[in-house]
This record gives C-alpha cells, sequence and structure tokens, in this order.
C-alpha cells in the first residue's frame, strides 16, 4: 500500500451516478439570497393583487427551499393550511421571488382542491417533476396574462 488511507485510494476517482446526483450538488453551491418581508408584501400587495393566499406567505430565512407550504389534512379529508414560508432565494430578482410565490399559490390551489376535484387529485398523487411542469406552465401563464 502507498501510505495513503485506504478510503482514500477507493474513492478518488469516483463519479456520481446520475445526473440527479450532479445537479444536487451544484445546487448545493448556490448563493442564497436573503429577502424581506416587506419585498413579499410589497410583491402580494401589486403584481400579485389577484392571488388570495389562505394564509400570509411569511419569510423565514432557515428553510432550504425557496418555499414550503405546510398543511394538515382531517381524517374526512379537509386540508387547512397551516403556513406558507418564503426562503431565502436561488436568484436576487425580484421576478425570481414573483415566481416563487405564484408557484406557493399554486402548490396551495392543488392541496385545497385535490378533495374535490379529480384534476387536482391526480397533481396531487403525480410526481414532483410531474407537479412542478404544470405549475410552470401555470406561472408563464399568469405572467402572460397579468403582463408581470
Amino acid at each position: 500500500m502507498s501510505g495513503a488511507p485506504e478510503w482514500k485510494l477507493k474513492n478518488i476517482d469516483n463519479k456520481p451516478k446520475s445526473d440527479i446526483m450532479r445537479e444536487k450538488k451544484r445546487i448545493k453551491k448556490l448563493t442564497r439570497h436573503p429577502v424581506t418581508q416587506q419585498q413579499i408584501d410589497g410583491i402580494l400587495e401589486n403584481e400579485l393583487k389577484e392571488l388570495v393566499f389562505p394564509v400570509k406567505p411569511k419569510y423565514n430565512a432557515r428553510i432550504k427551499d425557496n418555499g414550503k407550504t405546510d398543511a394538515t389534512e382531517n381524517a374526512l379529508g379537509h386540508v387547512t393550511i397551516k403556513r406558507i414560508l418564503i426562503g431565502k432565494q436561488d436568484f436576487p430578482s425580484k421576478d425570481y421571488l414573483i415566481d416563487t410565490l405564484i408557484h406557493e399559490y399554486f402548490e396551495v390551489e392543488i392541496l385545497l382542491k385535490k378533495g374535490s376535484d379529480k384534476f387536482y387529485k391526480n397533481l396531487d398523487k403525480a410526481t414532483e417533476k410531474k407537479r412542478h411542469a404544470w405549475i410552470n406552465s401555470q406561472i408563464r401563464n399568469f405572467r402572460r396574462k397579468q403582463g408581470v
């Protein structure tokens, strides 16, 4: 043996097994950009005044995602939105924060309508990739209609 620890020799040339792993490593290295509650409130009062959230989105710098919606569902299937959290953003632009807020709006819509609408039930059960593809198409439609 060359004197180097055995584990270093075994892992020296290991590459990620899939693109997903590479993507996750790349994402972890991104600089996260804080926003303020005033920025969130300003966007909700101006650019997104047409969207009615069941609870006011709140800034929380500790969450790892751009946004997160917490909800509970009772035994009868009634969903209650507990909180909508907005975290640090991947990019420091107002447009990106607007996209995050719209994204969380549609996450809430899926949760609230899944009990009464088959389309939303299927979206709720769909893979994250499929659900987010639909949400992203809704964001593009909303932005086109509103000119935001």
